[in-house]
């Protein structure tokens, strides 16, 4: 075999090896949900035992990198989407308490009246903010529920 000939395929047989080890890299994409930080809002009907109202539940997922769940409060703050401002709803309570992996829920029963946020189809969704007791907060947002309330 001529040396070039040698050396070409020597040249092809490092460039195959070393695609295929780029290719077995693993490149970290996005979190999959469980370690995502994430907020999710959902609106059911209280039913007629609960004067027609609507629960709303919020559940999520935080990272608490200082100290324990205990150590922080999530405050959920609930708007109505609006094309040009987002009404201020109401907020629920701040809770204290989460799984500890750092999930955690809240669901409260509210009157429709709450919920009707402008003329015809309602778009609500809220803001989940992670406020340790000292330290930096973290806000995010949850989905957006769109209904007649």
């Amino acid at each position: 075999m001529a040396p070039t000939a040698h050396r070409l395929r020597t040249a092809w047989t490092i460039l195959l090896v070393a695609a295929l080890a780029a290719a077995m890299i693993v490149v970290p994409g996005s979190p999959a949900r469980a370690d995502a930080e994430y907020c999710e809002l959902s609106i059911t009907p209280g039913g007629p035992a609960t004067g027609g109202g609507y629960w709303v539940r919020v559940d999520g997922h935080a990272h608490f990198s200082n100290g324990t769940p205990a150590d922080y409060l999530i405050f959920t703050y609930v708007y109505g989407d609006d094309s040009f401002s987002d009404d201020d709803l109401f907020r629920l309570s701040a809770l204290r308490t989460s799984t500890a992996d750092g999930g955690f829920f809240d669901v409260h029963w509210v009157p429709s009246s709450w919920l009707n946020e402008d003329w015809g189809g309602d778009e609500i969704y809220a803001l989940c903010s992670v406020e340790p007791i000292t330290g930096a907060v973290r806000s995010f947002f949850t989905n957006v529920v769109h209904g007649n309330y």
